[in-house]
């Protein structure tokens, strides 16, 4: 929180800077073009610090005015034209983060139409061809998370393209592996949301093989550590949808051994730490699939002390509660399928999570929705058990 609050303070700052800049620009609009360059600069970064959405938004539009000015007094300016790319890139990412799709849409249309332009101008350009890649990425999240799957993929597939023909001349180039890496686990995403698990397993596995060799060769590399346990994940999600029990154990396996492995490396690493109490989890699925109750039960468990954890670290991370009350209600049904009747806590648990959720946000969604009558439809049923015990 004290880390937040002196982003935001440094934000303001930077904020307050630039409007003293521009308050004492001089007249003459050919000198203008540096100090409004550096009055941009200021608003970015005074947007990119901000914990405020709608206040880093307003200061995204401050800067995107001066720099859209820039840009047209010099038009062949290759440089203000990439700053112009990124900067409706940022717009879009703070639109996406407000919910606000159309908004964000519209700006990772404007920043595709610079950086296409930028690539066609210059073929041989890699970065240029690189920033294209990233555009469409970007663009094709957008239109994913609007269900839009079909111009999501036209838009992955064009993407990797560009990124595997880059790379295939840039073999030593890590960051773009890594890249690429993310690049295919998009693509098997939008496979696996339309059920053709077949072609997404084999994005996957594609992904994965370039994880196993950058941390083959960089094996300190933590975050690369990260990547290749997301992958076993995926592979396991799929192997799991595909009925192929054995598979996706192993693969959930191969994942949890990571992710013990990160978070026993960095106790404090709240990401890591989440990570693992997801795997937990998929690991408990599967065994509740498999009619393994009492198995189930552990898994669940371990993976309820992390969220207790976390969640009591943060009571005002939306997230780290919903993950807490979803990891309860999963508890729950297998204790009922055990005849446990401490099931009636772990559903009342999730119920009041649902409850203070719906209050602080004015909203649930509809699958959350849906599950809380389900929970209190249980409840109702189960209130004239026997005394209940504290587990």
């Amino acid at each position: 929180m004290q880390r937040a609050q002196g982003r935001e303070r440094e934000a303001q700052d930077d904020n307050e800077a630039g409007l003293a800049i521009e308050k004492n620009l001089p007249g003459d609009d050919a000198v203008q073009v540096p100090w409004r360059r550096l009055l941009s600069k200021a608003l970015k970064r005074a947007a990119l610090g901000s914990v405020n959405l709608p206040w880093a938004s307003a200061m995204f539009r401050a800067a995107l005015t001066v720099w859209e000015a820039q840009a047209k007094r010099d038009p062949n300016n290759p440089t203000l034209q990439v700053d112009l790319a990124k900067l409706h890139d940022s717009i879009g990412d703070s639109a996406a983060k407000r919910g606000n799709r159309a908004d964000a849409l519209a700006s990772y249309r404007a920043s595709l139409a610079i950086t296409q332009h930028l690539a066609e101008r210059d073929p041989t350009n890699e970065t240029w061809q690189w920033n294209l890649a990233v555009s469409r990425q970007k663009l094709g999240d957008g239109l994913f998370a609007e269900t839009r799957s079909g111009e999501a993929l036209s838009l992955y597939r064009a993407a990797l393209d560009t990124q595997q023909r880059l790379v295939r001349r840039n073999p030593d180039h890590a960051e773009w592996q890594r890249d690429l890496s993310v690049m295919l686990d998009r693509v098997g995403n939008v496979l696996s949301s339309q059920a053709n698990f077949a072609e997404a397993l084999s994005s996957y596995r594609e992904s994965l093989r370039i994880r196993e060799r950058l941390t083959e060769n960089d094996p300190a590399n933590l975050v690369w550590l990260r990547d290749l346990s997301v992958s076993y994940e995926k592979i396991g999600d799929i192997l799991s949808a595909q009925s192929r029990a054995a598979e996706a154990f192993d693969a959930y396996e191969a994942s949890l051994c990571i992710r013990e492995r990160l978070t026993n490396t960095d106790s404090e690493n709240a990401e890591w730490q989440r990570d693992l109490s997801v795997t937990y989890n998929k690991i408990g699925d599967m065994f509740a699939s498999q009619g393994n109750p009492a198995m189930a039960e552990n898994a669940y468990r371990a993976s309820l002390a992390i969220r207790e954890r976390l969640a009591a670290a943060d009571s005002t991370n939306a997230m780290r509660q919903r993950d807490l009350w979803v990891c309860c209600d999963k508890l729950a049904r297998v204790l009922y399928t055990q005849g446990d009747v401490d099931c009636r806590i772990w559903w009342q648990r999730a119920h009041d999570g649902l409850v203070g959720m719906k209050r602080k946000r004015g909203f649930i969604s509809p699958a959350d929705q849906a599950l809380f009558h389900d929970i209190e439809a249980r409840l109702r049923r189960l209130s004239g058990s026997a005394r209940l015990r504290r587990p």
